[in-house]
């Protein structure tokens, strides 16, 4: 069922997809964004039950909201409390409403955006590596090799000669970051 932004965000990931005044990296990263703000509008977020009669039922959605936000600060250092008073509610409501939005924790989830982004910058862009890493939230490269090498089992360079030759990135290899790698 469409929501009420359904139709402008098409119209506006439309616009991105054709464009060619943006650089490929940044015209892949806003295309990546608004494409999940049109699946968001999909989602019927506001009819699932809640987890148990504590949970609050918008949470789901104050987190996929929160997640647009955080979206924007990767590049700087995340706490999970930073991230509960980003959502406006409590730590153990801010874990519950990510693992039922997304499936996982906040804290991979942060790691997943990273690396997500890592990707395609990588693949779209020119950036050294190091510059990479610090625009997703890395401070060491080292760090970011690491996670995406256990994420897709190659290494940034090889990530991006893929991207170069125009092959597809290979999948992701499954959740073999923890919580503690951030």
């Amino acid at each position: 069922r469409a929501g009420p932004r359904t139709l402008p965000l098409a119209r506006q990931l439309l616009g991105l997809w054709r464009s060619r005044s943006l650089p490929a990296a940044e015209r892949a990263l806003r295309c990546t964004a608004t494409l999940a703000e049109l699946l968001l509008d999909f989602l019927p977020l506001d009819e699932a039950p809640p987890l148990d009669p504590v949970y609050p039922a918008n949470a789901r959605e104050r987190w996929w909201a929160m997640e647009r936000k955080l979206r924007g600060m990767l590049d700087r250092g995340i706490e999970l409390e930073d991230i509960a008073r980003l959502a406006g509610m409590s730590v153990r409501t801010t874990i519950r409403a990510c693992k039922a939005a997304t499936g996982t924790t906040p804290v991979r989830r942060v790691k997943d955006l990273r690396l997500t982004g890592a990707h395609s910058l990588l693949q779209y862009s020119d950036l050294p590596v190091t510059e990479i890493a610090l625009q997703v939230g890395y401070s060491r490269v080292q760090e970011l090799s690491r996670d995406i090498k256990l994420r897709y089992g190659v290494t940034p360079r090889e990530l991006r000669k893929r991207g170069e030759m125009g092959v597809d990135a290979p999948a992701a290899r499954g959740d073999r970051l923890h919580d503690a790698d951030i």
